[in-house]
């Protein structure tokens, strides 16, 4: 099982080669159904809406509340990666 996470920086809405990057990450999550073979198996967390501050290059203003809400997301996915496998 594998859970991707995006560094928080990039907009769905961007474009250019974070749109891309992100896209791609996305893709790959077994919700998307773009990839059957990752069904049950990857996970993609999109962590723009956690973020309490800044991004990736200035260290999200220091705020470890992003850190906890990104997290709790990975988390939550691998949880329900593991519940799929099991049922």
């Amino acid at each position: 099982m594998h859970v991707c996470v995006s560094l928080g920086q990039t907009e769905k809405s961007a474009t250019g080669s974070g749109d891309t990057i992100l896209n791609a990450l996305l893709a790959v999550d077994d919700k998307s159904g773009r990839y059957p073979e990752f069904k049950y198996n990857v996970a993609a967390v999109y962590t723009r809406p956690l973020s309490k501050g800044g991004s990736s290059d200035r260290h999200y203003n220091g705020n470890v509340g992003t850190c906890m809400n990104a997290g709790r997301a990975i988390g939550r996915a691998i949880v329900g990666l593991l519940k799929a496998d099991s049922e």
